[in-house]
């Protein structure tokens, strides 16, 4: 894993990998500038980075500093698991349906 700045300069992905399918996963770090107050909704410069990256073929993977302050180092892998597998999950079912 490492961060990766896309050819065209349109994003940069905090943390991209491939997974042992060979699936690329974008894996977006998402602090407190990333969200619109008071509903703590991801702002939109930052739904349109994960559709753009998506649209590049990456499972795209969110880490909201909401969801993860707080949490203990156990819990944050389980967090992140969960994430990372939401992600393929729903990559799959986007392929299939195109």
């Amino acid at each position: 894993m490492e961060q990766l700045a896309q050819p065209d300069g349109a994003c940069l992905i905090d943390i991209a990998g491939v997974t042992a399918a060979g699936v690329r996963l974008a894996i977006e770090v998402d602090g407190p500038v990333h969200f619109v107050w008071p509903d703590r909704r991801l702002d939109g410069s930052s739904q349109h980075r994960n559709r753009t990256l998506a649209a590049r073929g990456y499972a795209v993977v969110s880490v909201p500093y909401l969801r993860w302050d707080g949490l203990g180092l156990y819990q944050q892998q389980q967090c992140l698991l969960q994430l990372i597998n939401r992600a393929l999950q729903l990559q799959q079912q986007q392929r299939q349906q195109q």
